[in-house]
């Protein structure tokens, strides 16, 4: 595919990329006031002394009222507040359990509010159902420099993000540390990004459950990166990831993207390339009886200052049901070794004169 044809979505990501703030709302904010652990779906344990609803910011753990923890085991999604906010400008958790069903238009978990207050957000779902039609930002802010993090343990459930029509709407690891850490249940994104601003890490840890990323916002042309200008890792251990739309690890420059795919984990990327270090520097190691599978052709160091590697090693094994190119006007390498399996429709090394490609077997099969 030629670079033309990236064109729009890159200059559409690149836009993005300005924008990990969330839209501003006109919204009133309901804070979490009680104390210990309380149940979210209880009107008195609200500022606003009802359950949050559209036209709200739903806020755990902020200013006066951190260290704040709801949990949720109720079906409260008639009620669709604006945004829900675990730890604004202070530490708060959400706990989501069976039974507990909600819709928000946006999750910010661990989300700076402007000022020194280090920000602190955790979301436990070990059940129930979260469904988002807008965005998710798991560790970012407003502004400032003020020191956050976001977290997410999700070993049950389902949590459903298909995506802000015509934008970004999963980031892990936004504009603050970010991390996603799910054993069970299924995650399902639309557009997601690991590691989305430069100098930030983000990083989804996979040891069960079910990943998808379906580009929901054909229009906007959205991507699923692992290091877009930030450190992203994506390690998986178990379980199944599935990737519909184009893929990029290590996107822009200066970001650093490491999928690594072992044990029992599988990955497969569906319909569109995936591109390891297209400006930034992209790593994929498969090993350990890990499997990655793909549809689309497999590129590494596709423009100029990008690096791409790849280590298939133990008994891991690699499906590509098209050409892998090492090396297009970047930097590529790959090596194939112990009883690793590499099976694909075409290898091209240094496929242009303007990059440089490298090819090691040290043993498996090719």
């Amino acid at each position: 595919m030629s670079l033309q044809k990236l064109s729009l979505p890159l200059a559409l990501a690149a836009i993005a990329l300005l924008s990990t703030a969330s839209t501003a709302w006109s919204s009133t904010d309901n804070i979490l006031t009680a104390g210990g652990t309380a149940d979210y779906a209880l009107p008195g344990n609200w500022s606003a002394s009802t359950v949050p609803y559209a036209g709200h910011n739903a806020i755990i753990g902020s200013g006066a009222y951190s260290n704040a923890v709801a949990t949720l085991t109720n079906d409260v999604s008639a009620y669709v507040p604006d945004q829900l906010m675990v730890g604004y400008g202070g530490t708060g958790e959400f706990d989501v359990q069976t039974g507990g069903n909600m819709t928000v238009n946006a999750i910010l978990v661990g989300y700076g509010d402007g000022s020194a207050n280090t920000s602190t957000g955790i979301l436990r779902i070990s059940g129930g159902t979260i469904t988002n039609p807008g965005r998710v930002r798991i560790g970012s802010r407003i502004s400032g420099t003020a020191p956050g993090a976001g977290t997410v343990y999700q070993t049950a459930g389902l949590v459903s993000m298909l995506g802000e029509a015509g934008g970004v709407n999963t980031m892990i690891g936004a504009a603050t540390e970010g991390t996603w850490n799910i054993s069970g249940g299924t995650l399902a994104m639309g557009n997601g990004y690991i590691g989305y601003t430069a100098g930030v890490t983000g990083a989804l840890n996979q040891t069960g459950g079910v990943v998808s990323a379906t580009d929901s916002s054909p229009s906007f042309g959205g991507h699923f990166q692992i290091g877009s200008s930030g450190i992203g890792t994506y390690d998986m251990s178990a379980g199944s990831l599935s990737v519909s739309c184009a893929s990029f690890i290590g996107f822009s420059t200066g970001g650093t993207g490491t999928l690594d795919v072992h044990g029992a984990g599988a990955a497969e990327f569906t319909k569109t390339r995936l591109t390891v270090g297209y400006q930034g520097t992209g790593i994929v190691n498969v090993r350990e009886n890990g499997t990655l599978t793909l549809s689309a052709p497999l590129q590494f160091g596709y423009v100029s200052g990008g690096t791409g590697q790849a280590t298939f090693s133990g008994n891991g094994i690699v499906t590509v049901n098209n050409a892998v190119s090492i090396g297009n006007e970047g930097t590529g390498m790959m090596a194939v070794q112990d009883s690793a399996q590499l099976t694909c429709n075409g290898l091209e090394v240094g496929t242009n004169t303007k990059g440089s490609g490298a090819m090691f077997q040290l043993g498996g099969t090719v």
